[in-house]
C-alpha cells in the first residue's frame, strides 16, 4: 500500500492560499476577454483555460495578467468582447 502512495510536496497554507488567488484572478481576466460567439463554438473553452492556467501556475508564474495571456494566447483567443 504504502508503495502506491504518491509523492507529494506539502505546501504551506500561504502559498495555497496565494495560488488560488492567482488563479482566481488569471481565470477572471482571461474569461472576460474570451467573446460569447467564441465560447458557443468551442463548448470547452472553458476547461482548456483552465487547464492552461493550472499548468502554468504550477510551473511557478506569479503575475495573473501574463497567466491570463499567455492561456489566451496558447488558445488562439485573439479578439475580445
Amino acid at each position: 500500500m504504502a508503495a502506491r502512495k504518491r509523492d507529494r510536496t506539502w505546501r504551506k497554507p500561504q502559498t495555497i492560499k496565494r495560488n488560488i488567488e492567482l488563479y482566481s484572478s488569471a481565470y477572471h481576466f482571461a474569461w472576460c476577454q474570451v467573446s460569447p460567439l467564441q465560447k458557443r463554438e468551442q463548448p470547452k473553452i472553458a476547461l482548456l483555460l483552465h487547464a492552461s492556467i493550472r499548468h502554468q501556475i504550477d510551473e511557478g508564474a506569479t503575475d495573473p495578467l501574463s497567466v491570463a495571456s499567455e492561456a489566451l494566447s496558447e488558445l488562439g483567443v485573439t479578439e475580445t468582447k
